[in-house]
């Protein structure tokens, strides 16, 4: 005997998806709830298509020339490069941040401890006070914009040295 299933939902096994995001998943069964999955499957069939398409901003193209950090979140969601001084430096342990600006909210750049390696040394104090362009994707976590960097090559800098 066939079954169709479906989980739909967002489940990732750790403390923060299970404790601050609140995700949780549901199974739904075709034969025991016929309208909801045929409801489902059209919604996503429908989203599947509009999402091959320019209609969502992680569809959009790059953003074309060279953007000041003061300008990003008009870009959220998009690929661009934003070129700005960094004006304070901090590492957690768990990330570091490269702040364009002195408040909370400004743009910063974030990178994991598994790439710090891969960065100019000392990191990221070898960044502070130097005119930088980053490329990457503009997003928005927990309320603030940020571009995460993987690798170097997404970290220019543009007076001095690293």
């Amino acid at each position: 005997m066939k079954r169709l299933l479906v989980l739909l939902g967002s489940l990732n096994l750790s403390a923060n998806s299970l404790n601050a995001n609140r995700e949780l998943s549901v199974l739904l069964q075709k034969k025991e709830a016929p309208e909801a999955f045929a409801r489902l499957l059209s919604v996503m069939e429908k989203d599947f298509q509009a999402g091959a398409s320019l209609k969502t901003p992680f569809a959009l193209p790059t953003v074309e020339g060279v953007v000041p950090w003061q300008e990003a979140p008009r870009y959220f969601g998009r690929v661009a490069k934003v070129e700005g001084v960094i004006q304070a430096v901090e590492d957690r342990g768990t990330v570091a941040f490269l702040k364009f600006g002195p408040g909370e909210s400004d743009l910063r750049l974030v990178v994991f401890p598994r790439s710090y390696g891969l960065f100019q040394q000392p990191f990221p104090q070898s960044y502070l006070g130097k005119r930088v362009r980053a490329t990457g994707r503009i997003v928005l976590y927990a309320g603030y914009y940020e571009i995460v960097l993987d690798y170097p090559s997404a970290l220019e800098v543009l007076d001095g040295s690293p």
